[in-house]
């Protein structure tokens, strides 16, 4: 299913019993909630990390932690009064951070094999030119 994480790896963190009362739907429905839960988390850290990386990043646990935490805030967003617990709130908002630095080159990510660069020559570019057609020597006398 996704890229970090599947619906699996999900239910998992958050308990079945959990998942369903947040959710409320079941079977085919309750599956394609979670896999749009889990796309839009996982685009939102290759947007962050697009700044600087091809995307989709290798997956390792740092990857994984961020779309978990990302999917269960969007799960809580979305369940009965939209009151998200403080402790989730804080999860979020310390991966949005973390994606922030990773967008701003702070952050690294810690993979094998390391993330291919958005651009392998860095963030300069190369002309390549004739020879200059004025220059000292033949602008003397002007």
């Amino acid at each position: 299913m996704g890229n970090y994480i599947d619906s699996t790896l999900l239910t998992e963190r958050m308990t079945e019993s959990r998942l369903d009362s947040l959710c409320k739907v079941s079977g085919t429905a309750k599956t394609a909630l979670l896999e749009s839960v889990i796309t839009r988390a996982e685009s939102l850290i290759d947007g962050y990390a697009a700044t600087r990386y091809q995307t989709p990043l290798p997956s390792n646990d740092l990857t994984e932690e961020w779309a978990l935490a990302i999917a269960e805030y969007e799960l809580y967003k979305r369940g009965a009064g939209a009151e998200v617990p403080p402790k989730i709130k804080q999860s979020y908002d310390g991966t949005i951070a973390l994606l922030k630095d990773l967008s701003a080159g702070i952050l690294t990510i810690p993979s094998d094999p390391k993330p291919e660069p958005l651009n392998s020559s860095g963030s300069s570019i190369t002309v390549k030119s004739s020879d200059a057609l004025m220059n000292d020597e033949n602008m003397h006398g002007f």
